[in-house]
C-alpha cells in the first residue's frame, strides 16, 4: 500500500509541467520538497561518511554548518522571483525593496533633468546647450554610480567568499583524508567514499 502511494506521488510529480511549478500558488510544494531533499542529503551523507571513514566524516560534519550558511548566502544573492512567496526570506525581500527604493531615489534627479531637457529639446537646440545638458546629466549620475558600485562590490565579495568556502572545505577534507591514507589508517577506497559523501 505504501509502495503504491509512493509510486502514485512520484508519477504525479513527474507529470507536472514547469508552468505548474512556476505558478506562485504552487511554489511552497517545490520549496518543501527541496528542503526535504537537502536535509535527507545532509543526513545520509553524514551517516555514510561516519560509517566508511569516521575521522573524515567528523571533519565533514564539523564543516557542515559553514557549508549550509554559504549555501544560504548564495541563495539570497541569486534570489529568483518566487522568493517573495516564501516566508523564510521575507526579511531579504524587504532589504531588496529598500535597495531598489534607494536606487530609484538616487536616479530621480538625473531622470528629471533628462526629461526636462528632452521636453524642451527645441529650446536646448536653439541655444546650442546640448553639450551642457549632457555634462549636467553625466555629473548627476556620478554619485548614484559610486553608491551602486560600492554596494555591488560588497555583494560580490560576499558571494565570492561563499563560493570559496565550499572549495576550502573540500580541500580540507581532501588534505585530511590524504593524511589518513598516507598513515595507512584507512584504505583509498574508504577515503574516496568518505570524500564523496562528507
Amino acid at each position: 500500500m505504501i509502495l503504491r502511494r509512493f509510486k502514485a506521488l512520484l508519477v504525479s510529480l513527474l507529470e507536472r509541467t514547469l508552468l505548474y511549478i512556476s505558478f506562485p500558488a504552487h511554489v511552497h510544494e517545490l520549496c518543501t520538497s527541496s528542503i526535504v531533499q537537502a536535509i535527507a542529503t545532509v543526513v545520509s551523507g553524514s551517516v555514510l561518511g561516519l560509517v566508511f571513514i569516521w575521522k573524515l566524516g567528523l571533519v565533514g560534519l564539523a564543516c557542515t554548518p559553514l557549508v549550509i550558511s554559504t549555501g544560504y548566502i548564495r541563495l539570497v544573492s541569486n534570489s529568483p522571483f518566487w522568493y517573495k512567496y516564501i516566508t523564510v526570506f521575507m526579511s531579504f525581500q524587504r532589504v531588496v525593496v529598500l535597495k531598489d527604493q534607494k536606487n530609484k531615489k538616487a536616479h530621480e534627479e538625473s531622470a528629471q533633468m533628462a526629461c526636462e531637457a528632452a521636453g524642451a529639446i527645441r529650446t536646448v537646440a536653439s541655444l546650442t546647450r546640448e553639450e551642457d545638458c549632457l555634462k549636467m546629466y553625466s555629473s548627476s549620475l556620478e554619485l548614484p554610480l559610486k553608491r551602486s558600485m560600492h554596494a555591488a562590490v560588497w555583494a560580490n565579495l560576499l558571494y565570492a567568499f561563499s563560493q570559496a568556502i565550499i572549495f576550502f572545505v573540500i580541500a580540507l577534507v581532501f588534505w585530511f583524508g590524504s593524511r589518513l591514507v598516507a598513515s595507512q589508517e584507512f584504505s583509498t577506497f574508504q577515503f574516496f567514499i568518505g570524500l564523496m559523501v562528507s
